[in-house]
């Protein structure tokens, strides 16, 4: 039996003036554009005035736990439609459905787990990239879902699939496709040409199971940081040039090291929920010219969730 979700789109209505939250900003991705749940620059509320939410469309969807992602005027995310695990594009004003892409037959649901897809696509002007939880990497056309090119991670490089599938996310800096793979051997994380699907760089080591990249401006710099169940690491996106590792010392469980999504949480600082019993602040210095993380603090206050934390203003907010 599939359990099956419903894609709802809100409008938010200030006196006569209705605005959808699709169009006010792009979501491409996993966490958003600047990969820490934040919506810069929205302007959607105002203190002063009143809103109220009205549904402006629904759509059903199969089983699964891929969020959805918002660009090019569509809605995207993944789940299984009973055969396939699909990539399903929607229309952000009508909910219309443009397309679907089946990328691969459907992963089924075990020891606890739903049926489905876990990884969130990414969205371009040009192409939508997905990876589904038996590995395959795949690029459709933004436009159409007509495939570009496709790769498998487990027959190609190797990698090794969680206990519930591949669910990392992959994001997107320039001509780069950067996805975690967990291949082993200098392969926990890859860049790949996004337009070709050739593979451009591999680097890091460490056992990858649910975690997804993010962008962080650290360092003076624009880097990839990465997490394995062991460690947390910075890449220069465009080369694959590893910048600094530390062992975190978590503890590999779910909503441990095992599920972990490094969050930038200030300037040079990163928080990371390594263990299901505490979490652990980083700040990224610098020592002999070398980038060298070090200890802040560790808190018991935030653990034990699959949520991820949303930092703003000097706080850090989570279930």
């Amino acid at each position: 039996m599939l359990n099956v979700r419903t894609l709802v789109a809100p409008l938010i209505a200030a006196s006569a003036l209705a605005v959808s939250t699709a169009q006010a900003f792009d979501w491409a991705g996993w966490r958003g554009p600047t990969c820490d749940m934040v919506a810069p620059d929205a302007e959607v509320f105002e203190s002063d005035q009143e809103y109220e939410l009205a549904v402006a469309w629904r759509a059903p969807l199969g089983s699964g736990y891929s969020s959805v992602s918002i660009a090019a005027g569509l809605a995207v995310t993944m789940y299984s439609d009973g055969e396939s695990d699909v990539v399903v594009a929607f229309d952000v004003d009508t909910g219309d459905e443009a397309w679907r892409y089946a990328i691969d037959s459907t992963y089924l649901g075990h020891d606890g787990s739903q049926t489905g897809p876990i990884s969130t696509p990414y969205i371009t002007d040009e192409m939508v990239y997905a990876l589904g939880p038996k590995g395959r990497l795949a690029a459709v056309a933004t436009t159409s879902g007509a495939e570009k090119w496709s790769r498998d991670l487990v027959e190609e490089y190797g990698a090794a699939a969680p206990d519930y599938g591949f669910a990392t996310s992959p994001q997107v800096v320039g001509d780069v496709l950067l996805l975690q793979i967990g291949a082993g051997d200098g392969k926990a994380v890859a860049g790949f040409d996004r337009h070709t699907g050739e593979p451009l760089w591999m680097a890091g080591d460490g056992r990858i199971e649910y975690a997804s990249p993010a962008l962080m401006d650290l360092g003076g710099e624009t880097q990839l940081v990465y997490s394995t169940k062991e460690t947390v690491g910075g890449i220069r996106p465009a080369t694959g040039e590893p910048l600094w590792a530390y062992t975190h010392a978590g503890d590999g469980s779910a909503t441990g090291s095992g599920g972990l999504n490094p969050l930038a949480a200030g300037p040079d600082r990163m928080f990371l929920t390594h263990k299901g019993s505490s979490s652990i602040l980083l700040k990224l210095g610098e020592a002999e010219g070398v980038l060298s993380p070090e200890l802040e603090w560790e808190t018991r206050f935030i653990r034990s969730s699959y949520g991820v934390p949303v930092y703003h203003d000097g706080y850090l907010y989570s279930y």
